[in-house]
């Protein structure tokens, strides 16, 4: 669609919006339609033992690969995220909006930023079975 077309598309309300931004300081629960604060975790924990790790380590390259526009089987599991091309912005939402409030776990930026899909996995992991 040409820009011109899709300016007016848009100003005439014909678009279906693709992502909304929330407000700036509203937590994310307390967002109409926003899914409960662990929705991934209690599907994670019950899963077998031996199938949590690939499941997390899907969920993380799935979104890794959302935020870099590539297709997730492009995403390797050991290199790190910010060598893959995920830069501060996109890391921090990751880190913060998607992984840790979805899986219900707190990840340490630094290590999330160094790390890689399977530094990461283990991280989720090893906070999920905390607690």
């Amino acid at each position: 669609m040409r820009r011109t077309a899709c300016r007016q598309a848009y100003a005439a309300g014909l678009l279906d919006p693709v992502h909304t931004t929330p407000a700036r300081g509203v937590s994310p629960a307390a967002r109409p339609g926003t899914p409960p604060r662990s929705a991934i975790r209690p599907t994670v924990r019950a899963l077998p033992a031996e199938r949590r790790a690939a499941a997390v380590a899907a969920e993380v390259r799935h979104r890794v690969a959302g935020l870099l526009a590539v297709r997730p089987a492009s995403v390797e599991d050991d290199v790190p995220m910010a060598a893959q091309g995920l830069g501060s912005p996109h890391a921090s939402e990751l880190h913060g909006a998607a992984l840790s409030h979805d899986f219900d776990v707190r990840l340490p930026l630094f290590d999330f930023l160094q790390g890689d899909i399977t530094a990461v996995t283990a991280g989720i992991l090893r906070r999920l079975d905390e607690g």
